[in-house]
């Protein structure tokens, strides 16, 4: 009899075991992936953020973490299908566009990296934010030179901001141009005189 009962319990426990694995959420996934990201294990983080993004496709710190991990991965062709993928079932997903041009930028080919970023400002010329992402991920990438081209391109647009003469003007104090950089803080001053606690 204790042997029947003792039978029974295993029974459950594996059925509920069973049932457990069968309902792995995505985020109970992704937390996974990102404790074998942290730890150095990037095959099984690629893993465990592949069964996420398949889940939730729509959600962007999946996608951007599975892409992370195939450019770590070097497996520059697995991340520009992904993003191609997205960006043909949405073209105007800035977030996608900005991490194509990464995945190129870091594979070495920038001609292709900034036509990918170019494509991302032309868009919607006149809107700030597509600006903002697509200037910090040239910095990001340390792609300072297109950086300032694209931010001399933002000062140009009546956005009533001062934040790209200050990133102007960052650019241009880490890359040793000062003298460039102290022009820039000057007209924001000029122009923004609240902005004196930014530029000191």
């Amino acid at each position: 009899m204790k042997f029947n009962k003792l039978k029974y319990y295993l029974l459950v426990l594996f059925i509920f075991c069973g049932s457990l694995a069968a309902q792995e959420s995505p985020a109970m996934l992704y937390q996974l992936g990102q404790r074998f990201e942290q730890t150095g294990n990037f095959e099984r983080a690629k893993e465990f953020y592949q069964k996420a993004y398949d889940m939730q496709p729509f959600n962007l710190s999946y996608l951007t973490s599975l892409n992370n991990v195939f450019i770590v991965l070097k497996e520059y062709d697995n991340s520009i299908q992904l993003l191609n993928t997205r960006l043909t079932e949405n073209p105007d997903d800035l977030n996608s566009i900005s991490l194509l041009g990464t995945t190129y930028y870091t594979q070495g080919d920038t001609i292709q990296a900034y036509e990918v970023w170019e494509k991302g400002l032309s868009t919607n010329n006149n809107a700030m934010a597509r600006y903002r992402v697509i200037i910090n991920t040239a910095i990001d990438n340390r792609a300072f030179n297109k950086a300032v081209e694209y931010l001399k391109r933002a000062k140009k647009q009546d956005f009533s901001s001062p934040v790209f003469s200050l990133d102007l003007a960052y650019i241009y104090s880490i890359t040793m141009n000062y003298e460039k950089a102290a022009v820039e803080y000057l007209n924001v001053l000029k122009q923004y005189p609240d902005q004196i606690y930014n530029v000191i």
